[in-house]
């Protein structure tokens, strides 16, 4: 998460939609940086839009003069990436699934990876109480370098070059029916909003 005072907008970290590249670029912009490892802080790095926004009014900023906006990506490729975000990364919450796992479909149908990922489909990071989306932009990842300068560009008033940090090679994995079933379920609101094309299935 990345909030500035001075621009007004708050860029809430959606994890494997090139979250680390934006905070990055952000950093010389924010009054606010995510810093607290604490999962369910609004200063957690990757904390949902309601929960920054109960956290600004706990510090007398009123959110609805702020712009919020967020990333997504291919819910697929995401998965895959997660996966192997985890396996390489032994510090990563999502290592010890990557590990046993074996395969990203096996990594997505175990209930607590699915759980989690729920955690961080886009409707659950950036609806509120009442299923109002508390977001003013949703940018897709895929065509980050198209549409994220632009919108930084009149938040801040100067061009910015779009920087993608923390990448993991896109896999081309084709998942089993089952899990990109589940993946289809998890992320069914980021499917309609990237308008997402559901790739082919392992044949049963």
């Amino acid at each position: 998460m990345r909030l500035s005072d001075s621009h007004k907008f708050v860029f809430i970290a959606n994890p494997r939609c090139g979250s680390t590249s934006i905070r990055a670029m952000l950093d010389p912009y924010a009054s606010v940086r995510s810093s607290d490892p604490t999962s369910g802080s609004w200063l957690w790095h990757h904390a949902s839009a309601s929960r920054v926004q109960e956290g600004m009014r706990e510090t007398g900023r009123n959110p609805e003069e702020y712009f919020f906006f967020t990333t997504i990506r291919d819910p697929w490729e995401r998965v895959a990436s997660t996966y192997r975000f985890g396996l390489s990364h032994s510090a990563s919450g999502w290592h010890p699934f990557a590990r046993d796992a074996g395969s990203p479909d096996a990594f997505v149908l175990h209930p607590e990876v699915t759980r989690r990922l729920r955690g961080f489909a886009i409707d659950a990071m950036g609806e509120d109480e009442s299923g109002n989306m508390l977001f003013d932009e949703i940018l897709p990842l895929e065509r980050l370098h198209e549409v994220l300068p632009p919108v930084i560009e009149k938040l801040i008033g100067q061009p910015v070059l779009v920087r993608h940090d923390n990448t993991t090679a896109q896999t081309g994995h084709v998942f089993s029916r089952d899990a990109s079933q589940r993946i289809e379920d998890i992320f069914a609101a980021d499917i309609t909003i990237g308008q997402y094309d559901r790739p082919g299935s392992k044949p049963l």
